[in-house]
Parts: C-alpha cells; sequence; structure tokens
C-alpha cells in the first residue's frame, strides 16, 4: 500500500498586484503525491474552502481572486491514492497594493493669450492589470486640487480659455484614480 504523502512545507505568500497572490511552496522530495490541494480563508483558523487543485511536482500558484485590502489565509495538503496528508503550515498575506499616478512632463510657461501644449504622461502608473480611468486635476495658486471636468485621457489639452483663469503657482497634474478589472467575477 502507498504511504500517504507529507505535507508541502515553507508556505508563503505575496501580493503581486490589486487581485493576485503568488504562492510558493516545496515538496520536499515527495514522490508519491499525485496532487495538492490548496485552501484559502478570511481567518487564520476557520472557514478554508479548496481553490485549486495541482498537479505532482507544482510548487507555485497565482491566486487572482483577491481584492485590495484584504488579508488572506493559505493552507495546503498532499493528495495520493492513500489520502490527504495533514495540512502545511498556515500563511497569511495583505493585499495592500498602492496605485501610484503617473508623471507629467516639463512644466511649462504660459503667457497671455497662449495655447498651453498638450500634458502628456511620460511614465506610467505602477498599473500591472485592468483598465484604467484617468483624472486630470488643477490646482490655483496653491489650493487644493480638483478635477477638471471632462478631462479623463491619457492626455490633456488644456484649453487656450483656461489661461485668463491662471496665476503665478498654478499647477495641473495627471493621477490614475479608479481601476476597472478586464474580467468580472
Amino acid at each position: 500500500m502507498l504511504a500517504i504523502p507529507n505535507p508541502p512545507t515553507g508556505v508563503g505568500a505575496t501580493a503581486t498586484n490589486l487581485c493576485s497572490v503568488n504562492l510558493v511552496y516545496r515538496t520536499d522530495g515527495n514522490d508519491n503525491e499525485e496532487s495538492f490541494e490548496i485552501q484559502r480563508s478570511v481567518n487564520s483558523t476557520t472557514n478554508y474552502s479548496a481553490v485549486a487543485t495541482l498537479a505532482a511536482g507544482t510548487t507555485s500558484w497565482s491566486d487572482t481572486d483577491t481584492d485590495n485590502g484584504n488579508t488572506y489565509y493559505y493552507r495546503i495538503r498532499s493528495y495520493n491514492i492513500s489520502g490527504f496528508s495533514t495540512y502545511s503550515n498556515v500563511t497569511s498575506v495583505t493585499v495592500n497594493y498602492h496605485v501610484r499616478s503617473g508623471t507629467i512632463g516639463a512644466d511649462q510657461t504660459l503667457c497671455p493669450e497662449g495655447d498651453p501644449a498638450l500634458l502628456t504622461s511620460v511614465s506610467p502608473s505602477n498599473r500591472r492589470f485592468g483598465n484604467w480611468t484617468y483624472q486630470w486635476q488643477s490646482s490655483t495658486g496653491g489650493a487644493a486640487f480638483v478635477n477638471i471636468a471632462g478631462a479623463t485621457g491619457l492626455n490633456y489639452n488644456p484649453p487656450a480659455s483656461l489661461l485668463p483663469r491662471l496665476s503665478i503657482g498654478d499647477r495641473l497634474r495627471w493621477n490614475a484614480v479608479r481601476w476597472n478589472p478586464m474580467w468580472s467575477r
């Protein structure tokens, strides 16, 4: 009769972006497992459910069904015809991925009755997946930034009519303000 396999060891998890966790583990030379069952919970002790079954020899898996701001707990067990192993160590990860906005090009000198040049992004946000909605904002006289109505594209062409309202110290900025996933759950 085939012995029940040993559980995986060294289980670790890393949040890789807004909606994904990479899980890694070691099999410690087991050669009698047929598969691995990965379980996940939102608390460390109860309510685990199977989220994946992986083939023998697999040592990593990506969980793409996570949400930013949540903590997840993972454990793994090996399986063969004789049954399941005990569970591995429990590992946890908090998906806390911060979106950074991009950077716009160089400052412009704006002259009365001139037409400002197109403002473009010279370095993108740190986004990795999904579609993004952009919102251009402006600040006058060092006041708080406010959204510019209708300015939601990757680039922004300030209208010439904006110049009479500007004063020294005014600035515009670009910001990625919302993430829209490309898939639904």
